[in-house]
């Protein structure tokens, strides 16, 4: 019979849990060092199963094991990054997704949450500004990761339902927008819910400002232009120096543009505060920008 007690010496500090608890998750380091004997004896040392690893973290590991919960919020980055290099070794791969907010759907498929544009906390504080606290969303689309053109943008977003799109520009002014209207389909339909939004201005000036739609004729509040990227309408202004956001091809090398005018307006309290030119090119903070870096996220229940 095997003793379910089990003795772990990370490093030289020594944690003790159960066999149970280590092999519930297969295809990990520890479900091979207790089912494979000879992988395992070559660990063991006086009843120990000693494993030259860094112990620091090691307790979430462990508690994790154990609840299948894990509260990591306090990590800073740099903390997190070797929390993450423990259990990419240890090779707990339900964990493993968690601290790089990302899922598996019920295909084994990847489902990859995370932003490279805003924090996990960030994001969250978004989807509460937009009333989505609730909702699921899923990254369809990285200029940094999947290249700038318009076409990838399309081949990745068209026909996707619901999504959030993030801007960081060149000079750290990060803005979007959201619609439930499809990319790739031009149709004659209003959407009262799509909106734009700015987040950080300059020197990262915290705004989380979300603008609706002042014209109710907006039909359709979006362009879906097989050469650009996303754009969302100011009103009836359909040139393209003249809309809320146009995103151009190659937007990492192309200027694109955003105004605000007709069909989205700051609050009036704004009037006295910045001159026209301010309130005009608030999203983007000039009349054109360069992309650093654009993201695009399915949004569902």
């Amino acid at each position: 019979m095997k003793v379910d007690k089990v003795a772990l010496n990370i490093g030289g500090q020594v944690f003790v849990t159960s066999r149970t608890t280590l092999t519930l998750e297969k295809d990990t380091f520890f479900y091979k060092l207790l089912i494979d004997e000879q992988f395992g004896e070559s660990f063991c040392i006086n009843g120990e199963y000693f494993i030259d690893r860094d112990p620091q973290h090691f307790p979430l590991i462990l508690s994790y094991l154990r609840k299948r919960k894990i509260n990591f919020e306090h990590l800073k980055e740099n903390e997190l990054n070797d929390l993450i290099d423990e259990v990419e070794f240890y090779g707990i791969k339900s964990l493993f997704y968690i601290l790089k907010d990302e899922e598996i759907d019920n295909q084994g498929n990847l489902i990859i949450k995370k932003s490279d544009i805003l924090t996990k906390k960030q994001f969250e504080k978004l989807l509460k500004s937009l009333a989505m606290r609730n909702k699921k969303y899923k990254l369809l689309y990285s200029g940094k990761k999947d290249g700038f053109l318009a076409k990838t943008f399309h081949s990745r977003c068209d026909n996707k339902g619901p999504t959030l799109v993030l801007v960081k520009s060149t000079r750290g002014f990060v803005f979007g927008g959201f619609t439930k209207l499809n990319w790739g389909n031009n149709s004659k339909t209003e959407d009262k819910s799509t909106c734009v939004f700015s987040l950080f201005g300059l020197n990262n000036e915290e705004r989380y400002l979300v603008l609706h739609n002042s014209v109710s004729s907006l039909c359709p509040p979006i362009v879906s232009d097989p050469n650009f990227g996303p754009c969302f309408k100011d009103g009836s202004f359909n040139s393209v120096d003249s809309m809320a956001i146009a995103i151009r091809d190659c937007c990492d090398i192309n200027s694109c543009y955003s105004k605000i005018n007709e069909g989205y307006r700051l609050p009036s309290a704004f009037n006295d505060k910045m001159s026209p030119y301010e309130r005009y090119y608030y999203l983007s903070g000039t009349e054109s920008f360069l992309v650093d870096n654009i993201e695009v996220f399915s949004i569902h229940d």
